[in-house]
């Protein structure tokens, strides 16, 4: 595997790690652990006992290691001759973006943790592991890693169905950030009940967290009705391997999430059930991400198109 393949992959398993420490953040309350930017309590290190400034300085600290390494892997992108589209994608997506998540980064900390630039932060990240996981796939498959897509029909269903899945998954993840910006992951304590009742009771005052919990909560079960409709649509003998074996994955992960959902109710929101839920949250959305561009890769050569004239800033 060439060096900008190695590095494209390291940079998605970073970045999937970033998010998990986003995670751990918010779930210990570190998120003012240090309530100045860049540095903490005007010093270049926390107090030596202060966990929760330790816990949000290590989330800075990855974070300027994920920044390394998407500038990195623009520079070794033109450096190495990648195909125009993945040259722009490092250069003019990843690049900016990762600059931007930085800026965003102390703007919630400025702010104060308000719901919306938390949002909006997790928002950049998951669109960050998203372009770098299209690249890193990318060049897999270029380099014979990943098998090329075969042109074969039984993809047409599954390259619509996947990417839409795949949003949803997206969208599943902000309603998950919004709830925790609402401090509505308790709104109802019980699991998958709403408090002991089948339909949930709303109160006045809080009715916009009950409802971002109750929409978290109805837009998981429908992923694991659609990821296993695309689970079926997957085992048919004509499907690009590479999007079976994700969507299978997708299939573990998603139950799992919802048992970690169920975890974080019953154990009232601890750090050991909600940064897992972070985590395989992300990892998730990977996986219905690389289902959903192989299979649009498998229709195009069974158009006759190849990979190079779809791929993501392609002409």
């Amino acid at each position: 595997m060439s060096r900008f393949a190695k590095l494209a992959v390291a940079t998605v398993a970073a970045t999937l790690l970033l998010i998990g420490l986003g995670g751990l953040v918010r779930a210990t309350g570190s998120g003012l652990g240090c309530p100045d930017w860049p540095g903490c309590y005007h010093r270049v290190l926390p107090p030596a006992g202060d966990a929760n400034a330790w816990i949000e300085h290590i989330h800075r600290y990855w974070a300027s290691v994920v920044v390394g390494l998407l500038v990195w892997l623009a520079v070794e992108a033109r450096r190495s001759g990648q195909p125009p589209a993945v040259r722009r994608v490092t250069l003019f997506g990843l690049v900016p973006f990762v600059l931007t998540e930085a800026l965003l980064g102390a703007l919630v900390v400025w702010i104060k943790l308000h719901w919306l630039s938390v949002s909006l932060h997790l928002t950049l990240a998951l669109s960050i592991l998203g372009l770098a996981t299209w690249v890193a796939i990318d060049a897999m498959r270029r380099e014979g890693f990943l098998p090329v897509p075969a042109a074969r029909p039984g993809s047409a269903l599954l390259s619509r169905l996947a990417p839409i899945i795949a949003g949803l998954a997206f969208v599943e993840m902000i309603v998950g950030s919004m709830v925790t910006g609402f401090n509505a992951g308790m709104a109802y304590g019980t699991f998958p009940s709403f408090n002991g009742r089948a339909v949930p009771r709303f109160n006045k005052g809080f009715v916009w967290g009950q409802s971002l919990h109750v929409g978290h909560r109805f837009i998981a079960f429908t992923l694991l009705g659609l990821i296993a409709v695309l689970l079926v649509q997957s085992l048919r003998p004509d499907v690009d391997p590479v999007v079976r074996r994700a969507v299978q994955l997708a299939t573990g992960l998603v139950v799992v999430q919802i048992f970690l959902g169920a975890l974080n109710v019953w154990w009232a929101l601890r750090a050991w059930s909600v940064v897992p839920h972070m985590v395989v949250g992300a990892s998730l959305w990977v996986a219905l991400l690389v289902a959903a561009v192989r299979a649009r890769w498998q229709a195009a050569a069974a158009t006759g198109v190849g990979p190079e004239r779809i791929s993501v800033g392609a002409g």
